[in-house]
């Protein structure tokens, strides 16, 4: 019973996870989260809101998302609706469209892997222990493309924290759109995990990081 506890709560922190983060930099960017009063005229987010002092905690939750989609086979952002699928677009909707570069450096052949995937529908895989054989942990990097995805959105989020207020004049939100638009290149040019890890500030380790994400593999 503990553990079927466990497993719900784990789900619900991983379909929660974006828009608990999402929300908590449109209601409290502004906010000191140690006072509880509310600067309405500011102008810059401020040092001690919530996102700054605890984005730790909206990483792991985006983790546990992470862990979850890859569980159920998703691999793409489910925002594209069906009857738009296979039409040609001129800009990628869905983090999984990403060019993406190997450690080897052979774009087409991660490429062709990600449209071979997507001939076939998602399916749902075995919710299994990220230990490996022999209780051997692996490499952070076996889960890669289950990753970035979330760690993505993560860098995204603490970049649009960095940026946001609630009146913002209309030349800021254009620099801050192409500050935003700067910063996804750059994350969508890294060639491996360890190097996006890095762009995006993340500062928890491998095993932590493991550790969360297989939280929401055995949730799923």
């Amino acid at each position: 019973e503990s553990s079927e506890k466990t497993a719900s709560l784990n789900r619900c922190i991983a379909d929660a996870a974006t828009m608990a983060a999402l929300t908590c930099i449109v209601y409290h960017n502004a906010k000191d989260e140690e006072s509880p009063e509310s600067e309405k005229d500011a102008k810059t987010p401020h040092p001690k809101r919530r996102w700054e002092l605890n984005k730790e905690d909206f990483l792991c939750g985006l983790i546990v998302c992470a862990g979850r989609r890859h569980t159920l086979g998703v691999d793409d952002s489910g925002c594209i609706a069906s009857s738009r699928k296979g039409k040609r677009t001129s800009r990628q909707s869905a983090f999984s469209d990403w060019e993406i570069v190997a450690e080897d450096g052979d774009t087409d052949r991660v490429i062709a892997e990600t449209t071979t995937t997507k001939k076939t529908p998602p399916q749902r895989k075995t919710p299994t222990s990220v230990m490996g054989k022999h209780g051997l942990l692996p490499k952070i990097d076996d889960f890669a493309l289950a990753l970035r995805p979330m760690i993505t959105m993560y860098a995204i989020l603490d970049a649009v924290s960095s940026l946001y207020v609630q009146n913002m004049s209309d030349e800021t939100v254009e620099e801050a759109s192409l500050f935003l638009v700067k910063r996804i290149e750059e994350f969508q040019k890294t060639k491996s995990l360890a190097e996006l890890l890095r762009k995006a500030n993340v500062t928890l380790d491998s095993f932590r990081i493991l550790e969360e994400l297989q939280k929401g593999m055995m949730a799923a």
